[in-house]
């Protein structure tokens, strides 16, 4: 730069170098004019005019031709150009909305992990994740409400995953205790005793109580309770068949319980026959039905509800479905414990940093009683020494 310089003054001569030297210091005298003027917020026009006129008086000094266009009317934004910064401003507020329930869904996992619930910690952190983006644009994109909507789709997913596999739970408790119920129903002899208008659960409740009095239930007492099981109150015929006469709270009903009471100790098949003479000769002890209603509709829901069971038992174990909501299960418990173990760890770290607080005085005392002791051997001052600080106020 400095070499081109030279070059110039060269071309131009003296008397042009002392020219452009005048020149120079009036353009500096004038900058420094320039310079002290105060600054104002509000541009009036008597600044404005200054500024002009000093700018214009040193392109003139400078030696530059042409008339400058300066012109004082307020710039008007390009509308595109506002509506790019309305946009930006309005992406900037999505973002920080973003960032926001970003950190709210980090304080719903923390509190869905305290829990120790593995669905609520998918949960929140799906609800989370969605709910995070979707205040975020990128690039004037907006993620919109494809990742929120997502969230809901995965927590309903969710639901019903956890919804199924308690089913699965339920219908195979439900299945087994059914099954294992009729099973033993129809050992007892239930089979060829008529329900009538019980439900499913009523007339094995109605075999086991005569059964366990009377062992398997035999002709001819089948055909003595297939005539009485329409006519008499289900729960009257079960206390009286299984041998408690003095429900029927009558006199005679307290002689055939004496009766009853006698064959205790015989063989079941005896005291079954001796039972159905008294059922036979003595039903009209039992309550009737008369003035009941909604028997039969009532036993057809409960006997639907328990096709269901068995029909949800056969739906969670079809196919893969066994072997699916197995591993969903293990999976659940895994984490689970993945959740208390570290949850244990936590505690083990409280525990630690208790203790080290406890001792943390005693460390102090240590360092400066060292401190101390070096001093002392190199006969530093007391005023210059450490002392113990107070930790009990």
């Amino acid at each position: 730069m400095a070499g081109t310089l030279d070059e110039f003054f060269v071309s131009i001569g003296v008397k042009g170098q002392n020219v452009v030297l005048s020149n120079i210091a009036k353009v500096k005298k004038e900058a420094n004019n320039l310079s002290k003027l105060k600054p104002v917020i509000d541009m009036g026009k008597s600044n404005i005019s200054k500024a002009m006129s000093s700018v214009k008086s040193m392109a003139s000094m400078a030696g530059i031709t042409g008339q400058a266009q300066i012109t004082t009317s307020s710039t008007q934004p390009n509308p595109e150009q506002k509506k790019e910064d309305k946009q930006q401003e309005k992406n900037i507020n999505k973002f920080s909305y973003g960032a926001k329930q970003f950190g709210n869904a980090t304080k719903d996992f923390a509190s869905s992990a305290a829990t120790f619930d593995p669905l609520n910690v998918i949960k929140s952190a799906s609800s989370g994740l969605g709910t995070a983006l979707s205040g975020i644009s990128v690039l004037g994109n907006t993620l919109g409400q494809l990742p929120k909507g997502l969230s809901d789709i995965t927590n309903s997913m969710v639901d019903m995953a956890s919804g199924a596999l308690t089913m699965a739970k339920q219908s195979a408790e439900g299945a087994y205790g059914l099954s294992a119920r009729n099973s033993t129903t129809k050992y007892y002899g239930g089979d060829e005793v008529n329900k009538g208008g019980m439900s499913n659960s009523e007339h094995a409740q109605l075999v086991m109580a005569i059964s366990s009095s009377f062992g398997k239930i035999k002709k001819p007492m089948q055909d003595v309770l297939n005539e009485l099981v329409d006519k008499k109150d289900t729960a009257a015929l079960s206390r009286v068949a299984s041998g408690n006469w003095e429900s029927t709270g009558t006199d005679k009903g307290w002689m055939l319980q004496q009766i009853t009471n006698q064959t205790a100790g015989l063989p079941p098949s005896v005291a079954q026959i001796i039972q159905t003479s008294l059922l036979k000769n003595n039903s009209e002890l039992i309550q009737s039905k008369e003035g009941q209603v909604g028997q039969e509709t009532n036993a057809g829901f409960k006997n639907r509800a328990e096709s269901q069971t068995f029909g949800m038992f056969q739906a969670t174990t079809a196919g893969d479905a066994a072997t699916t909501f197995k591993t969903m299960d293990q999976s659940l418990n895994k984490m689970q414990l993945q959740l208390v173990d570290t949850g244990v760890q936590f505690a083990g770290a409280i525990v630690t940093a208790t203790n080290a607080l406890a001792e943390f005085p005693k460390t102090i005392k240590k360092m400066v009683d060292t401190a101390n002791t070096v001093m002392d051997k190199l006969h530093i001052p007391s005023e210059y020494r450490p002392t113990i600080p107070r930790f009990d106020k």
